[in-house]
């Protein structure tokens, strides 16, 4: 399983997932050591772990110097799955917002299409006439104007 892509599938981004997973395997560090285990610039990695903190997936230790750590694995996927989930209520209820609007708006710019006629376009080989190409139709009325060359 490709952990990174698996976790930048749910939400998170490249340098999120890198510094989660450097900060996973060493449990508790500065952001000094996260930048360097990481390979983020130690300039990204505080705005890094604070989004990772308000995600709700890394703790973070007040102290001179600030540490951070981890939550269990079990506690990252229910964490990621729960702020999944709460996107997807909060689209849901967006649309829901401006679903009639939506609707309304659509309804003003829509013109409706003539009935559709499937064509065909048949080619007789080697018959010179007006008959080379043919319009022929689907359906009830396709099979009607079939008969009718064959009388």
């Amino acid at each position: 399983m490709d952990i990174e892509r698996v976790l930048e599938e749910v939400g998170l981004s490249g340098y999120q997932v890198r510094v989660l997973l450097a900060l996973i395997q060493c449990g508790e560090a500065k952001a000094s050591d996260i930048a360097q285990l990481s390979g983020v610039p130690r300039a990204k990695v505080y705005t890094i772990l604070d989004q990772l903190v308000d995600l709700g997936l890394v703790d973070k230790k007040p102290g001179r110097p600030i540490t951070y750590r981890t939550k269990q694995p079990k506690e990252i996927v229910e964490r990621l799955k729960l702020n999944i989930e709460t996107e997807y209520r909060k689209k849901i209820k967006r649309f829901e917002d401006v679903e009639e609007e939506l609707v309304r708006v659509l309804s003003e710019l829509y013109t409706p299409a003539s009935e559709p006629k499937e064509l065909i376009k048949l080619v007789k080989v080697g018959e010179p006439s007006e008959r080379d190409e043919a319009d022929v139709l689907r359906g009830e009325e396709g099979n009607k104007h079939c008969f009718e060359g064959l009388r």
